[in-house]
């Protein structure tokens, strides 16, 4: 846990929510941690420089985010875009629009069967 108490002046550089990322993985003693993360403190330089597997929820008008050329039109369709660094970024149509950073997925589909409504599968 950590108190915000105002703003701290030295240490790490970036957005609130990459500094509290930051402060609190300073304490991890394990190894075989994976982070996982809402999009409040999902940036691509937090993904780009934190030393742990992470995922994370992401805004699209993020500094950084990869801009994607096609428009999701049907529900459950996906694009993936990979930055320089391996940064990957999904995105898919569910009920919304859902934008997803990685530093430790491949870009990759898998179909899935749904039940529908009315009983019948897709």
């Amino acid at each position: 846990m950590n108190i915000y108490s105002g703003k701290d002046t030295g240490g790490v550089q970036g957005t609130l929510g990459e500094w509290v990322v930051s402060k609190l993985t300073e304490t991890i003693r394990g190894k075989n941690v994976m982070l996982a993360f809402g999009r409040f403190f999902t940036s691509v330089h937090l993904m780009e420089t934190l030393k742990f597997p992470a995922v994370g929820t992401c805004i699209k008008t993020r500094k950084d985010v990869p801009n994607f050329a096609t428009k999701l039109s049907k529900r459950g369709e996906a694009d993936f875009l990979v930055t320089k660094n391996g940064t990957m970024c999904a995105r898919w149509l569910d009920s919304k629009k859902v934008m997803m950073l990685s530093n430790c997925h491949e870009a990759k589909y898998t179909k899935v069967n749904r039940t529908m409504k009315d009983g019948s599968k897709e």
